[in-house]
């Protein structure tokens, strides 16, 4: 198995984070953290609050109040691209 790059690293991220917020209205960040890192053994706590910050900063994900996060629809798009780059 090849090992992947960086930014393919950073892509499976976005998508693991963008698909657990696409199927909540909203979602806490201590329960978003805990479904990522359970999700990606590649993922720790410091690289999730990159990936967060980066998504905010792009509009992909919105913070709606004090530690809950949403989707916005920008982020559903983007999701929908990754999601064909890299498989369902």
């Amino acid at each position: 198995m090849k090992k992947l790059t960086r930014r393919e690293q950073q892509d499976l991220v976005d998508k693991i984070i963008l698909e657990i917020l696409a199927k909540k209205e909203t979602i806490r960040w201590t329960t978003l953290e805990k479904k990522v890192l359970g999700a990606s053994e590649a993922c720790s706590s410091h690289r999730f609050r990159l990936r967060i910050k980066y998504l905010l900063k792009k509009r992909l994900v919105e913070r709606v109040d004090k530690g809950v996060y949403k989707i916005t629809s920008a982020g559903r798009k983007y999701l929908e691209v990754l999601k064909t780059i890299y498989g369902r």
